[in-house]
C-alpha cells in the first residue's frame, strides 16, 4: 500500500521544512519514541515533529501506527531506498530530503567546519548531518574516522569540536567515549557517528556505513 502521493505541493512542503528539521527536530521527540506503545504525550510530540517537517495528516497517522507496533520508519533504515529525492539551498548549505515508501523523510546536510587545534594545527571535519524524524546523526567521513582512530586524544577532541556547527548538540560528548567506538568503526571499514534521539538524553557514538 502506498501511503502518499508525490505532488508539487508536498514537494514544496518537504523542501521548505528541511532546514527546520535541523533546528526544531532537536527539541521534540522523546527517547522512547522507537520502542513502541507510545503514551499520549510521546505521540503528541512526535506528531508535532512530523507536522513541522511537512508530513501530511494521513501519512502522519500511518507512521504513528507503525511506531506503535514497534517497527522502525523507513527513514531510519540504512538499507531503505528513497522513492523521491529533492535538494534545496538553505543558509547552512544544500539540504537533501529523501522521501521513503512509508512517507517518512530523511534530511541530510554536509557539514564543513574547521578548528584550530594544538600547536596551531587546523583540523577540518567533513561529516554529514542526517535527521530522520526519530534521530539526528552526525556521520563522519572515512577520512575523519581514520584521523580519529589513528590520532591522539587531542586530535579526536579537535575533530569533534570542528563539527559542532549545525550540530551543536554533538559538542557535549567526551572524546574518551568516542575513541573506542572509532577504533572499531575504522577496523571494520565503517564510519564513526554521533547520534541523538531527538531532544532526549546526551549524544552517543555509533558505527554506521560511510556516506563519503
Amino acid at each position: 500500500m502506498r501511503f502518499f502521493t508525490i505532488n508539487p505541493v508536498r514537494t514544496a512542503l518537504v523542501t521548505a521544512a528541511a532546514a527546520a528539521l535541523f533546528g526544531s527536530m532537536l527539541v521534540t521527540t522523546p527517547a522512547n519514541a522507537v520502542s513502541g506503545q507510545l503514551n499520549s504525550a510521546d505521540e503528541q510530540t512526535i506528531r508535532a515533529t512530523m507536522r513541522q517537517a511537512g508530513i501530511a495528516p494521513a501519512v502522519e497517522d500511518q507512521l504513528i501506527a507503525k511506531l506503535q507496533s514497534g517497527q522502525q520508519l523507513d527513514s531510519e533504515l540504512e538499507t531503505a531506498v528513497p522513492v523521491f529525492t529533492s535538494t534545496t539551498t538553505e543558509a547552512a548549505g544544500p539540504v537533501t530530503t529523501q522521501t521513503f515508501a512509508d512517507g517518512s523523510i530523511r534530511t541530510s546536510l554536509t557539514v564543513n567546519q574547521t578548528v584550530d587545534g594544538s600547536s596551531t594545527r587546523v583540523y577540518v571535519a567533513h561529516p554529514t548531518l542526517e535527521c530522520n524524524l526519530i534521530h539526528c546523526t552526525l556521520i563522519y567521513s572515512k577520512a575523519d574516522t581514520k584521523y580519529m582512530a589513528t590520532g591522539s586524544f587531542a586530535t579526536v577532541a579537535a575533530i569533534i569540536t570542528a563539527a559542532c556547527g549545525p550540530a551543536a548538540w554533538a559538542c557535549g560528548i567526551g572524546a574518551g567515549i568516542v575513541i573506542d567506538v572509532t577504533h572499531k568503526a575504522y577496523s571494520s571499514g565503517k564510519c564513526i557517528a554521533l547520534q541523538k534521539v531527538i531532544a532526549a538524553g546526551p549524544p552517543y557514538p555509533v558505527i554506521v556505513g560511510c556516506r563519503k
